[in-house]
């Protein structure tokens, strides 16, 4: 809705030929009979100026608002997602992280869980018995050497030291005197299971002649060599072991050489 507000009033003398042909537009336009002007006689011009009114300018001013409003909600909601955005991707580095360490920590758990169930077969002790005689040619059984001692029994026990049962094991047993191989009886080459803590031996005697060779320093070396399967694959072991005169024992040279 628009009001019409007249501001200014003026008069200006028409002349003759002005006042006709306004006379003849206006009659053409209202359909009027003409009348007659006598020169000199004054016509009114309005100018006017077209506001607004007072309840259009409210609704434009609660439109601006509502507009500014709409703007300052799209700028919130801008803010919003910005923000949720940034959290969703802080959170999907967070799980894939957690995905990590877990499938870590899964790795580890079967290792941890291959390690502790399975058979663990290997050497157990390395024995050695010193054969006397006595002066009326008795003879006796001792741990320690004496100048009685004449012969020596050395052995290798193996065990399963593990929670489970070793399969299809084998095992073998090589001894060399001053470098030399000596030929020594084998088990039954059959493979067979070795129950937890169940334990099998090896066992041999020297001799008089090669004792007293050992005790005067000549090298007395073994190689003890254990194979068998488990839950999670085969295995395979070779233990080097070397006779010490003055500990009366094996010392554990660590891993075979082949």
């Amino acid at each position: 809705m628009y009001s019409i507000l007249i501001f200014d009033e003026r008069e200006y003398p028409l002349g003759k030929k002005h006042r006709h042909k306004y006379e003849k537009q206006r009659r053409a336009l209202h359909h009027e009979i003409p009348t007659s002007h006598s020169e000199g006689e004054m016509s009114m011009v309005y100018t006017v100026r077209i506001e607004p009114a007072p309840e259009d300018k409210d609704k434009y001013t609660e439109e601006k608002d509502s507009r500014q409003q709409l703007i300052n909600a799209a700028n919130r909601l801008n803010k919003i997602s910005g923000v949720a955005a940034g959290i969703a991707f802080l959170a999907l580095v967070a799980f894939s992280y957690y995905a990590c360490l877990v499938r870590q920590s899964n790795t580890i758990a079967k290792a941890a869980s291959d390690l502790a169930y399975r058979p663990y077969i290997g050497v157990d002790t390395m024995p050695v018995t010193y054969i006397e005689f006595g002066p009326k040619g008795e003879v006796s059984l001792s741990k320690n050497i004496t100048d009685r001692t004449r012969n020596m029994i050395i052995g290798a026990e193996i065990k399963n030291f593990g929670p489970v049962p070793g399969t299809q094991f084998t095992s073998s047993w090589r001894v060399w005197i001053g470098g030399r191989e000596q030929p020594m009886r084998r088990f039954s080459d059959a493979p067979s299971t070795l129950y937890p803590t169940e334990t099998v031996a090896f066992k041999a005697t020297t001799g008089e002649t090669v004792c007293r060779s050992i005790l005067n320093g000549t090298d007395l070396v073994t190689e003890v060599t254990v194979d068998y399967t488990g839950p999670n694959g085969r295995y395979h072991e070779c233990v080097k072991e070397q006779f010490e005169k003055s500990g009366a024992a094996f010392l554990n040279l660590g891993a075979c050489d082949h």
